[in-house]
């Protein structure tokens, strides 16, 4: 969360402030767990909340961009002054007013007094906006800070990278990523539309394949680097699979580039049986045709190599009628 102060408040001289809470009676914390960034101002004014605690636990330094900030926390004394209406609310809670020095105090005198940061923000001078180990403001050295809790690291975490002293929040079209913004993904969001990884690092539900990338497993590839038995389809824009058949094909599943094991390449196809005309070359998994000369009844067999030896499909002498 980024408090942005589009109109700040003069609170003394050369200060101003975007973060003003004041006289909150029944307000005990801030819960402002999700903040991380305050712009604009440079003081925090909190002051006259009758009940508020642990908001002077805070860092408010870390959440100024520069890093400086004015600290205003306590009771003013026209507050204070006010003694009838405070008298009257304090009565309810059975304590005194006469028996509480709020003067030059940052929190109510006794209502915050067993109220304490949670040990796991740390064992020295910890930092939280409220109770619990899941409102930790700032962690220990060594670990950052993940939703309010302390965590050793944020990297390779759902959703989420470490970004100095917080896990910060990716991109919501990414799964994981290595920075803010669209373009930091390094794997994308599970959504009811599959998106395909970029080679920009943004996710989206296509590929450029007009620039020649196409998805596999989610992610944009070049169209040299489909796998084996794929093909860059550019209906789809994905690597998809080619047919069984083949060993490798081209523009259309059942366009066959290359057969494997009892396969051979004929048109295109894979098929088991080349028929008359063709012969099995095993070396290279092709239909291959019959040589010329086994056409010619006045040849010899042996005389153009191994196309012409007779077999079924290259017989010898070659029939009149074909």
């Amino acid at each position: 969360m980024l408090v942005t102060g589009v109109q700040t408040t003069t609170v003394g001289a050369g200060q101003t402030t975007a973060l003003l809470v004041a006289r909150n009676v029944f307000l005990g914390f801030l819960g402002l767990d999700s903040l991380r960034s305050i712009r604009g101002g440079n003081t925090v004014y909190v002051v006259d909340n009758l009940f508020l605690c642990l908001h002077d636990t805070v860092d408010w330094g870390r959440l100024f961009a520069s890093g400086s900030v004015t600290e205003r926390f306590g009771f003013t004394q026209s507050y204070i002054d006010n003694t009838p209406a405070i008298e009257n609310l304090l009565e309810r809670f059975q304590e005194p007013w006469w028996e509480l020095n709020f003067k030059d105090r940052t929190t109510h005198p006794t209502a915050c007094n067993q109220l304490a940061c949670d040990q796991f923000c740390g064992a020295s001078s910890p930092r939280c906006w409220n109770v619990g180990k899941n409102s930790c403001q700032r962690c220990p050295a060594g670990e950052v800070l993940k939703e309010g809790a302390c965590v050793a690291s944020c990297d390779g975490a759902v959703g989420f990278y470490t970004d100095d002293w917080a896990c910060r929040n990716c991109d919501p079209s990414c799964k994981t990523c290595a920075g803010g913004g669209l373009k930091a993904c390094t794997s994308c969001a599970d959504t009811p539309i599959e998106l395909v990884h970029r080679t920009d690092g943004s996710c989206g539900d296509f590929c450029r394949h007009v620039l020649g990338f196409y998805a596999l497993n989610r992610t944009c590839i070049n169209a040299t680097d489909c796998p084996v038995q794929t093909f860059p389809n550019l209906g789809s824009a994905r690597c998809d699979e080619c047919d069984a058949t083949c060993g490798a094909c081209e523009d259309e599943a059942t366009h066959c580039t290359q057969c494997t094991g009892s396969r051979f390449l004929l048109d295109r196809a894979c098929v088991t049986d080349c028929g008359r005309g063709y012969f099995k070359n095993t070396t290279a998994h092709i239909c291959q045709k019959c040589h010329q000369n086994v056409r010619a009844r006045h040849a010899r067999p042996h005389s153009a190599g191994p196309a012409c030896q007779s077999t079924p499909a290259c017989p010898w002498p070659w029939p009149s009628h074909l």
